[in-house]
């Protein structure tokens, strides 16, 4: 375990899947791409790690961390697709969780390991412009193309009838035969 100069822990693979996948509803970004199965399945689950930071014993982030290596070329990538995950239900507008998250994806796999490290965060530039100024803060630049339009992925909240969503679209596209 590692500790930071704001009191937060970082453990890596000391935790196990059942107690995993509870966390993840503690956050308001979590996702399909940071569950563990998923990360089994898409990355295989020996090439998927497990990063908790904690403050006071509370999780504060997480991250699922795809260990990609080429032999042939002797290098290695360290990728978090839609991560890591900082935003607490309970906690609005903490981002420190998000900026010791990133320290830490830095100093192990950059670092320590020698590792290209690659995040793709959770979120949209319109939506959280506070994002995009965190990672670049911490040293991250962007790619070319990475907050294009076409990129994107639009979330439909799945509690609501089909009726209720559509009305819920604009008329063009509510009276559109798709």
């Amino acid at each position: 375990m590692e500790r930071d100069p704001a009191g937060h822990d970082a453990e890596f693979n000391r935790i196990s899947q059942s107690e995993w996948d509870p966390c993840l509803t503690l956050f308001s970004d979590a996702n399909v791409n940071q569950c563990w199965g998923y990360g089994s399945v898409k990355w295989g689950a020996d090439n998927s790690e497990h990063v908790v930071l904690k403050k006071g014993g509370a999780v504060r982030a997480l991250a699922q961390v795809a260990i990609i290596r080429s032999h042939l070329a002797g290098i290695g990538i360290a990728y978090v697709t839609w991560g890591p995950l900082w935003k607490r239900k309970d906690l609005h507008g903490n981002d420190s969780s998000l900026r010791a998250m990133l320290e830490v994806l830095k100093e192990e796999y950059a670092h320590r390991r020698k590792l290209m490290l690659r995040i793709r965060p959770f979120g949209f530039d319109e939506m959280d412009g506070e994002m995009r100024s965190v990672l670049e803060g911490a040293g991250f630049l962007p790619t070319k193309g990475m907050f294009r339009e076409s990129k994107r992925t639009i979330l439909v909240d799945l509690r609501y009838p089909p009726e209720d969503k559509r009305r819920r679209l604009s008329k063009k596209c509510r009276n559109s035969q798709i």
